[in-house]
């Protein structure tokens, strides 16, 4: 890293008392991580930099995860190396996992109370009592549609719903 591209990304650090987390002033990606260019790199998240800047390479295949859980942070006190099964544990762990599909069956198994499912999840549109409904107006023949309609869902939610694809765990 040349001294220029280390100022220039720094230029770009705001640091405020009393907040542990570097704040990226820089451009963000729409998922709120930071967006930095080098010629020397090319266009990668700001983490990544803060990481390279701070700590070296990071090894191939792996991810520069938060500690923090924010992707606009570039502290590297908060920014570790690990694998993508990594990153997930440590979703998981931390109760942000929303749907447990991505993890293989054993890590389901042993990480299965700290999911977020259900009605505690931030994107539920139902609750468990409405999905037992639409179970049972199913299960009575009630076309899908008819259903999906009187939720304002989709007639595919309803059949994943009724094939229990989704929402399983009730």
């Amino acid at each position: 890293m040349t001294p220029d591209l280390v100022a220039r990304f720094e230029s770009k650090v705001v640091k405020i008392p009393g907040i542990e987390c570097w704040v990226w002033n820089g451009t963000l990606q729409p998922k709120g991580y930071g967006y930095f260019h080098s010629k020397i790199r090319g266009y990668g998240g700001a983490h990544r930099f803060s990481h390279l800047i701070h700590k070296g390479e990071v090894p191939p295949g792996q991810l520069v995860c938060h500690s923090c859980d924010q992707p606009w942070c570039v502290n590297p006190a908060h920014l570790f190396a690990g694998t993508p099964l990594d990153n997930m544990l440590d979703k998981v762990k931390k109760g942000r996992q929303a749907k447990g599909d991505a993890l293989s069956k054993k890590m389901r198994a042993s990480s299965r109370e700290n999911l977020v499912r259900g009605e505690k999840s931030a994107k539920a549109k139902l609750t468990s009592g409405q999905v037992l409904e639409i179970r049972r107006l199913c299960s009575e023949k009630t076309d899908q549609r008819d259903v999906a309609k009187m939720y304002g869902i989709s007639q595919s939610a309803v059949s994943l719903i009724v094939c229990r694809k989704n929402w399983a765990h009730i």
